[in-house]
């Protein structure tokens, strides 16, 4: 076929061939050709922009009428490598280097595009604006993956707000940190790192935000939260928040190593809220430098957002000291640590420690509960009785130590000391489940309530059973 302008539209000439000629045809030469040209004009455009950076090779690639698609290909992501190295050279924290243009779409310029933006995506809906949202979903993870970055620190930045589902919600919860579901994330390698988007509240202003309009009058943004402050309502109200002097939405940034040149940046939420939402826009990205400096810039930032004890461990908790012992001793090598090996690995070394402690701290929650509510069950029903009632009911009063009877000790001495890992007390969670059930089936007498036989009875978790 043939494509020619009519003068109206783009129109084609289509013309029969045999299969013969068709199967001639080389495709691939088309897609070489227009490959060469794309090359040529990027080292073209790249020569201008960076003077002293040498091309060469990529130059020789496109001289070089042999060359295959992919090697043109692989040419084109040389070049916007070697940019990106020029403008990391001499980075530092003191002098970080805007690598924001590595980014794809980062300001959303066009309104409903999200072009470079993948997993969940972005949308944008009501009165729209160059900026990207999520409303009342379930979950999401949109991200994009960058590519041929120099190794180092990177600083990835965005501004936006989470709604925790409606405003008045939202006011009455902007102070605690359980609420904030949607994050920034950055990852490389197998490790994320995290920081939350501030709450709409945090955006609250006094007074509207006043725009003049065309026709010389004043437009005047942002909804009355019911507390006396405006805040933004919809993305173009976003935007103007934004945008106005003194401005409330704020950025947030998250400090991230990058060891093997790629690096993955985006947003994600894993809880729901009813009508929650989130807005952002303007991601920025940052190069610190690949030196030990850097490093010890990110160790400062993650360090300053670590929980504390006092944060990770509700009053009154039981839990294993080891796993406390284990997250201070990650803190404190992180601490010392004055190479960037030993301040990697430390790092790292944390969110485990963290993770582990909490399980322990459910885990020994959810045996007590269950002990609890055992040892609740038969103060009302003391008309149970035998063996299987006995040995319950001695382990739910028992203080003595681990032996023959009691593999782990008594409930009162397995409180006390707290001894167990959480594989342990959880698979002793299930031994005093069973051994209730053992309990109530062998003692049971009529008018015995034996309600928990039933699973989910009172619908807690739907229709589940």
């Amino acid at each position: 076929f043939e494509g020619y302008n009519d003068g109206a539209a783009l129109a084609y000439e289509w013309i029969f061939v045999s299969k013969e000629d068709f199967e001639a045809i080389d495709f691939e030469g088309f897609s070489r050709y227009y490959e060469a040209i794309s090359l040529k004009n990027l080292i073209e455009e790249s020569k201008a922009a960076y003077p002293s950076v040498d091309f060469s090779a990529a130059e020789a690639v496109y001289n070089n009428t042999a060359s295959s698609l992919a090697e043109l290909q692989a040419a084109k992501e040389a070049v916007k490598k070697a940019i990106l190295d020029f403008q990391a050279s001499d980075a530092s924290p003191e002098n970080p280097k805007d690598m924001t243009a590595a980014i794809t779409n980062s300001t959303f310029d066009e309104i409903g595009k999200f072009d470079g933006w993948s997993g969940s995506g972005f949308a944008a809906g009501g009165t729209t604006s160059t900026c990207a949202e999520l409303y009342d979903r379930s979950s999401f993870n949109t991200y994009q993956d960058l590519q041929n970055l120099p190794m180092g620190v990177y600083k990835v930045g965005v501004k936006g707000f989470y709604r925790a589902g409606s405003i008045d919600n939202d006011w009455n919860t902007k102070d605690d940190p359980t609420y904030r579901h949607a994050k920034l994330y950055a990852r490389s390698g197998a490790d994320s790192l995290y920081t939350a988007i501030p709450s709409l509240s945090a955006a609250a202003r006094e007074t509207q935000v006043a725009i003049p309009t065309d026709n010389g009058e004043t437009a005047y943004y942002g909804v009355d939260n019911g507390y006396g402050y405006y805040v933004p309502n919809t993305m173009l109200e976003f935007t103007y928040f934004k945008e106005a002097e003194n401005s409330t939405i704020q950025e947030v940034s998250v400090l991230v190593p990058v060891n093997d040149n790629k690096l993955r940046i985006g947003v994600v939420k894993n809880a729901h809220i009813g009508t929650d939402w989130c807005i952002v826009d303007d991601f920025t990205l940052e190069y610190y430098g690949n030196s030990l400096e850097a490093y010890v810039a990110w160790k400062d930032q993650m360090l300053t957002s670590v929980p504390t004890l006092d944060q990770l461990i509700p009053e009154d908790a039981i839990y294993n000291v080891a796993y406390k012992t284990a997250y201070e001793d990650a803190i404190n090598t992180a601490n010392s640590a004055t190479d960037i090996e030993t301040i990697t690995s430390a790092i790292q070394a944390i969110n485990p420690a963290i993770e582990a402690l909490q399980a322990n701290i459910i885990a020994y929650a959810a045996w007590k509960a269950k002990v609890d509510e055992i040892e609740a069950y038969f103060a009302d029903n003391s008309d149970l009785i035998g063996d299987s009632v006995d040995y319950i009911t001695d382990y739910i009063g028992d203080e003595t130590e681990p032996g023959e009877y009691y593999p782990n000790g008594g409930a009162i001495y397995i409180a006390e000391n707290a001894l167990l890992t959480t594989e342990q007390i959880t698979a002793e969670l299930a031994n005093v489940e069973r051994w209730f059930q053992a309990a109530v089936r062998d003692g049971m007498a009529p008018g015995s309530d034996v309600s928990f036989l039933l699973i989910n009875p009172s619908f807690k978790d739907g229709f589940n059973g």
